[in-house]
């Protein structure tokens, strides 16, 4: 028991001087006996390994100084790939230049037998022999689908429509009046009157040539300046009894109906039918006018006899 009580005190004496702080020159002394302790099992095993071991074991220590070389000989290889790289694009480069111009030559060659297709197709037509002409009209027509023979059956069916054909009757009395000594006399004295024009007329398309009289402060055909245009006065005016007449010497009457007709003087007057006589009007007017020998001043197309 004595020896187990002394055995304990001296492990609590152990422990209370380890627990004591170290002074510091202390402490770096037993850190480097601890490195010098760690370092020693290692120099003896290299001194037992094989040199090669020791080599690789000096590459392991020096990393830093072995990595530059290893990479300055990657470097090199990929130098050494470059070229090879390059060379490939080189011979691709070269085989697209040769496709490019096959294609051109064929593009060239395409062109030369279009020219000449049109060439051969002008000389065909230019010479065009006469059996080609003669067999070409001799040819038979094309068969027609049974839809348009359907249609051009329903066609001959169907009645075709009369085109009504108006009747037009002749005027048998035209021409001017044979006049008297005294008549020609009279028709001497006829003045001739100028062609009264509306002032600007030649210069406005929009006017028409309807006489205006010219009202303008400013207006030179107003006041009556030569070259101007003539302006209606008394001084045209003719006698009573030529007033009025025609080139013809014939004295206009209009004529609307069959009632208008026996109103005509046939030996001074001549009948002018109105404008709004359709054509059944006036062909009764022309039936009655030719019978009764009055002249018609005003025929229309397709309405002119014989004389």
């Amino acid at each position: 028991m004595a020896t187990d009580k002394k055995t304990a005190a001296e492990a609590k004496g152990k422990k209370k001087e380890a627990e004591k702080p170290v002074p510091k020159v202390e402490k770096k002394a037993v850190e480097a006996q601890k490195h010098v302790k760690k370092e020693e099992p290692i120099k003896e095993h290299a001194a037992k390994a094989e040199p090669t071991k020791v080599e690789h074991a000096e590459h392991v220590k020096h990393p830093v100084h072995k990595e530059p070389e290893h990479k300055e000989h990657v470097h090199k290889e990929f130098e050494h790939k470059e070229p090879e790289h390059k060379e490939l694009e080189h011979k691709e480069h070269a085989h697209k230049e040769l496709e490019h111009k096959e294609h051109a030559h064929k593009e060239l060659e395409h062109k030369e037998h279009a020219h000449k297709e049109l060439e051969h197709s002008k000389e065909k037509k230019d010479v065009v022999p006469k059996s080609s002409e003669k067999e070409s009209s001799k040819k038979p027509a094309k068969k027609t689908s049974e839809k348009a023979k359907a249609e051009k059956d329903k066609k001959q069916e169907l009645p075709k429509k009369e085109k009504k054909i108006k009747l037009v009757e002749k005027i048998e009395f035209l021409g001017d009046k044979v006049l008297s000594k005294d008549e020609d006399v009279l028709f001497s004295k006829k003045k001739g009157k100028p062609r009264f024009i509306r002032q600007e007329f030649h210069k406005l398309p929009r006017l028409k040539e309807v006489w205006r009289k010219s009202r303008g402060i400013d207006s030179k055909k107003h006041e009556g300046k030569r070259g101007k245009g003539e302006t209606p006065q008394d001084g045209y005016k003719n006698t009573a009894e030529i007033r009025g007449i025609t080139p013809t010497g014939f004295f206009p009457y209009v004529v609307r109906n069959l009632a208008d007709l026996d109103k005509v003087d046939t030996k001074k007057q001549a009948a002018v039918i109105g404008a709004t006589v359709g054509r059944k009007n006036r062909n009764e007017i022309i039936k009655a006018a030719n019978s009764k020998k009055i002249t018609i001043l005003n025929p229309r197309k397709g309405e002119r006899g014989k004389k």
